[in-house]
């Protein structure tokens, strides 16, 4: 699952071993507190037991470089960044 904006800038990334997916989300740069609340309540689920998700925030300049820092979140990178390409796309139309 991918929930991205254009201009994002800080991505929360949540690994879902069990289920072999990765649900990405996009936060610009004036969201770092959103960002940041939303990986906490991740962690904190995660140290209680109540989830496997494994989660990390991380601020890069473009997607693409996700797939370079980070390529052991992505199972499947062409897919991956293909669902990316295609969420950055239709907010783009959407404008």
């Amino acid at each position: 699952m991918v929930e991205v904006y254009k201009d994002s800038h800080y991505f929360l990334l949540e690994l879902d071993p069990n289920e072999k997916r990765i649900k990405v989300t996009g936060y610009k740069n004036d969201e770092l507190a959103r960002a940041s609340q939303e990986y906490l309540k991740v962690e904190k689920a995660a140290i209680e037991g109540k989830t496997a998700l494994d989660a990390v925030l991380v601020s890069v300049e473009s997607v693409k470089a996700l797939k370079q820092a980070y390529p052991n979140y992505f199972l499947d990178t062409h897919r991956f960044l293909a669902a990316v390409d295609l969420a950055t796309r239709e907010k783009v139309l959407k404008k």
